[in-house]
Parts: structure tokens; sequence; C-alpha cells
């Protein structure tokens, strides 16, 4: 299979018709129906507690794109039958859907390895080199995005190199934070776009792209500026009209969604699979990256960084999260604990304290002072 996703497979050595007659009406139900289907799948499964089963229910849940859903109960499935491979496979698959690069090469790369018979090793490989053409990972992708970069970056030092050359290096860059979270890239894009703007402060196309950067990460809070300035040179520029869309947009179902992801990957770097962590704490840095702004997807990293004893990033974390006005129980519960984690005592309890302030009720206000007891006799 070459330049494409993982594809899912059925795994049921029984598959019955009525199953097919089931996974068909997912397809083509309208949604009261689909949602029937899950029910009954469900309750099929939960009596059965048969495996493939439990596949047929992640496998519907993939039809409805509800990945997250599906990831959940593929995964379970995983960590009690390390040995289905083609279940592992349905796990890969939707990891791919969700941009979870690391883990969906981890498993693909499992299955090309250590597949239990030499044709699931074989689709292992050939998934796994289709995937990263896909995605533009594979080695000689990662050489030629390295020329590019380095030669853009020499043209936008030059003086009279066009703006195209700026929208070019900064869209190569954004390419290269999807692909490799921890190499800083977002970051670059932005500086490059700020400097394409100072220097076209004219450019349209150069501006929509800042003001894009800041929606994912403004720590100089220039967006506002932005705005006003794009608005005076392109006031039917796209922008707005994606802005407008986006706000009235019921976003409660995404939400739900990423909290899903972001506590998954929580619970597979403090899982048991030391194999697991490296890339799930990859997968949830992306997510940092790319909504740096939102307070609960960096305490769950910071929280993962305290898993695998990562101080100096914690606390690079707890210092950011700091200056976020959050009036939330849970989000000063939560921050205090990765103050003490990082050794800072002060600012440890100050945010105890703070989360017995916001707590809703008495048992989290208790729970925050015996927190702060518990931790300040260690």
């Amino acid at each position: 299979m070459q330049g494409k996703t993982p594809q899912p497979e059925q795994s049921s050595p029984d598959h019955s018709k009525a199953a097919d007659r089931l996974m068909e009406r997912v397809r083509t139900g309208d949604p009261p129906e689909q949602d029937a289907v899950i029910s009954e799948l469900v309750e099929r499964a939960e009596k059965s507690n048969d495996k493939y089963d439990w596949n047929r229910v992640a496998m519907a849940l993939f039809e409805l794109r509800r990945f997250d859903e599906a990831i959940s109960i593929f995964d379970k499935l995983i960590l009690e039958f390390p040995d289905e491979d083609v279940i592992r496979l349905n796990l890969a698959t939707a990891y791919s859907q969700v941009s979870q690069v690391g883990l969906c090469r981890l498993h693909l790369k499992y299955l090309a390895e250590h597949g239990g018979t030499e044709e699931i090793r074989k689709a292992g490989r050939e998934q796994l080199e289709g995937y990263e053409q896909f995605i533009g990972l594979t080695e000689a992708d990662t050489e030629l995005r390295k020329l590019q970069i380095a030669a853009l970056r020499e043209a936008t030092s030059i003086d009279g190199c066009p703006a195209e050359d700026f929208v070019r290096l900064a869209k190569l860059l954004r390419r290269a934070a999807v692909l490799d979270p921890d190499g800083g890239w977002m970051d670059q894009s932005r500086t490059t776009l700020e400097a394409g703007v100072a220097k076209y402060p004219q450019d349209v196309t150069l501006l929509e792209l800042l003001v894009n950067a800041y929606l994912s990460g403004d720590p100089e809070k220039r967006l506002d500026e932005m705005l006003r300035r794009l608005e005076r040179l392109a006031p039917d520029s796209l922008v707005f009209k994606v802005l407008a869309e986006v706000s009235r947009e019921d976003t409660s179902g995404w939400r739900l969604d990423m909290s899903q992801r972001v506590d998954h990957l929580l619970g597979l770097v403090a899982g048991d699979d030391p194999a697991l962590r490296e890339p799930a704490l990859s997968d949830l840095r992306r997510i940092v990256e790319q909504y740096p702004q939102n307070p609960d997807y960096r305490l769950h990293y910071g929280f993962a960084l305290m898993v695998i004893g990562d101080r100096e990033e914690a606390a690079r974390q707890a210092k950011i999260l700091d200056g976020m006005d959050e009036p939330s129980h849970s989000f000063h519960f939560n921050l205090g604990q990765i103050f003490f984690f990082c050794g800072d005592r002060v600012k440890g309890r100050a945010h105890l304290e703070l989360a017995a302030n916001y707590a809703n009720d008495e048992q989290e206000r208790s729970d925050a002072w015996k927190l702060i007891s518990d931790l300040e006799k260690t």
C-alpha cells in the first residue's frame, strides 16, 4: 500500500451475517439509527465479553468518525490481547486519523517486526511505508525538508528576497512541527512570519498566515494588532469569515474528543508499557504546541512530565500555567502538585490554597488542604 493512511480490518474469524447487517446500518443509517446500532453492538459485547464483539463496536465507532472512543476500546483490547494483530492494525489506523503520528508508527513497527505471520509482518511494513510516505516522514522526505529549510533561511536573510520566500519557509516549518513536535518548529514558523510582515507590511498573505499563527500561540499578545492591520488592508479576507464561522459553531463535541485524547495519552505515559511512553508524550506535546492557550492540555502535559521525572520541562510548563487566570479548583489543584514536584513548595502551596478557595463543595476543599498537609510532610 503506497502513500496512504493505514486501513482498518475486521478481525473476527466468525464474522456473522447479522454483524455485517449491523455494520451496514452504521454506514448507511441516519444518526438515530446509527446510535441504536451502536447501543445494540455494545449490548452484545457486554453480554459475550468477546474480544471480536468489542472490536466490532470499535469499528462501528470508527465508521462514525468517533475515533477517540474507538481508540479507547482498541487500546484496551491490545493491552489484554497483545497478539491480536488485526486489532493492533485497527488501533494504528485510528491513531492515524487523529494525527497521533508517534503511536501510529509505533504499532505499525510492532506489526512489521513481531506480527504473528509473514503476511501480517509484510502488511505492517507496507502500511508503515505507505503512512510515512503519506505524511512525508521517509528518510528522503526528511533530508529534502532540511535542505529546503536551509535554502529558504538563507534566501530570507538576503535583502530583496520576495515575500513568497517567507511564506514558503513558514509553511515548511509548520509542516515540520506536525511531524516533529519536539523541534520547536512552530515558534520558528511564527518568527519567520513576523520577519516577513516586518519586511512586507502590506502583504496580505503574510498577515493572514501570521494571524493564524497567533491563534495557535501569541506570547507577545499581538493577535488583535494583526487583525486590525489585516482588516484595514483586506476587509474581505477569508480569515474573518473563518473566525466568524468558528465562533458560531458548537464545539462541545470537539472539546470532548480532545479531552478524551489528552486523558488517553497521559494514561499511556503513566501506564506499564515503556514502549508507549515516548510516542504518547510526543503526541501530547504536539497537541500543546497546536493549542498553547488551552490550560487543560498543558496540565496533562505537565503531569506526563512528572511521570517520567522531567523536572526541568515540568517547571517550564508550570511557569507558563502560573500566568494563566483560571478560577478553577481542578486547575490549581493539579498545578499545585506540579510545582511541589518541581521543588517550588511556595508556589505549590499557593495554588493548592487557591484550589481550596475555588472548591465547589466541602469534599474538594478538604482534599486540597489534606494534599497540602501530605506534600509538606515529604
